[in-house]
Order: structure tokens, then C-alpha cells, then sequence
């Protein structure tokens, strides 16, 4: 009973900061890539690494949203199953791919861009994908061989992957990975709203 109710509230929380963000989500991937767009067709190419990452994490950002309502929405046992597979997976590959865009390179841009007030905060968000990955280690490997890919060809596993504990861990996993993925948002948001009020005096990038 005490799980049930948990596992509720976890659902409705994630739900509810999803709903809210919706609109924002869309047109921050729609400014990130018009902005970029802006500044190739200048041949300013300095902050490419920066743009990519912005707009690799707002997309993915809004796939773990609309999964996940579709996921808790939904009153299809199977449908339900299929998103939350595909939401598995989705955030799988995510944490997989995060940490290196979040690496050197990036640092190393921001750093000759003198942006590099920014580079502490980034460090903490990085270590805290590598936290959530670590601590879930076991279950993202599980998602990876049975779910994502259908590499062990075990069908048990395929219908289980909803069951009350892959429910709650998926749910966990889900809140945790868009917490700190909105925590990226926010610091991009800092840096592209720094580097476009320097580059508009000088080329009038907004124009």
C-alpha cells in the first residue's frame, strides 16, 4: 500500500512539472537552433560545441516528457509497456551520451570564449549525470540487453517492465534524470543569453 501510494506521488510530481514546462521546452529548442542557425550563417563557429549541447539536451529533454505522460496516461497495459520501454531507452542513451558532450571540450570552448564562470557549474551538473548513472547501473543494463534493444530475446522481461518495482525505479529514474537535465537548461539558458548580448552589438544577431 505504502509503495502504491509512492509511487503515485512520484508520478503525479513528474507529471505536473512536465505539463508546466511544455510550452517553455518547445520553444527552447526552437530559439537554440534559430540562434545557431544566426550565428553559421555569420561563420561564427566557436560556440558550436556549446549550441549542440543545448540543443541535444532540450530535445531529449522534451522525448522524456512526452514519453512519460504518454506512459502514466495511458490505460493500455501494452501501450503503457511500449512507452515505457521506448522512455527506457530514451534515457539510457542519454546518460550514455551526456557526460562526454559535458566534457573536455565544452569546458575548453567556454574557457577560450571567456565563459569560464560557467565552468564549475557544469563540473557539478556532469557529476551529478554520473551519479544517477552509477546508481542505476544495474537497472539501465538490464533496459539495454532486454528492453531497448531485444539483444537477450527475453519476452518475460518485455512484459515485466512495467511491473509495481520497474514502475517505480523507471518513475525515480525519469524525475531524476529531467531534475538535473532542467538544471542544464537553466545554465545554457545563462551562457547563449551572455554570449548573444556580446555578439549583438557587434553583428546584430537577433536582428
Amino acid at each position: 500500500m505504502f509503495n502504491s501510494i509512492k509511487n503515485k506521488l512520484l508520478k503525479r510530481r513528474l507529471n505536473h512539472s512536465i505539463k508546466k514546462a511544455d510550452k517553455i521546452r518547445i520553444k527552447d529548442i526552437e530559439s537554440i537552433k534559430n540562434t545557431w542557425s544566426k550565428l553559421n550563417k555569420l561563420q561564427i563557429y566557436n560556440y558550436d560545441e556549446l549550441y549542440n549541447t543545448c540543443l541535444y539536451s532540450s530535445i531529449v529533454y522534451n522525448d522524456i516528457s512526452v514519453l512519460y505522460d504518454f506512459y502514466i496516461n495511458t490505460n493500455n497495459h501494452y501501450h503503457a509497456n511500449l512507452y515505457g520501454r521506448l522512455l527506457s531507452m530514451t534515457i539510457y542513451e542519454y546518460l550514455q551520451d551526456i557526460n562526454k558532450l559535458l566534457g573536455k571540450n565544452l569546458r575548453q570552448e567556454l574557457e577560450k570564449n571567456n565563459l569560464i564562470e560557467f565552468v564549475n557549474e557544469l563540473k557539478i551538473i556532469n557529476k551529478e549525470y554520473a551519479s544517477i548513472k552509477n546508481e542505476n547501473q544495474k537497472f539501465l543494463k538490464n533496459i539495454r540487453v532486454n528492453s531497448a534493444a531485444h539483444k537477450s530475446k527475453d519476452s518475460k522481461y518485455l512484459v515485466e517492465i512495467i511491473s509495481e518495482n520497474h514502475s517505480k525505479e523507471l518513475n525515480k529514474l525519469a524525475l531524476r534524470t529531467s531534475e538535473i537535465t532542467n538544471k542544464l537548461i537553466q545554465l545554457t539558458s545563462k551562457i547563449i543569453s551572455k554570449i548573444t548580448k556580446d555578439l549583438t552589438v557587434k553583428f546584430e544577431v537577433t536582428k
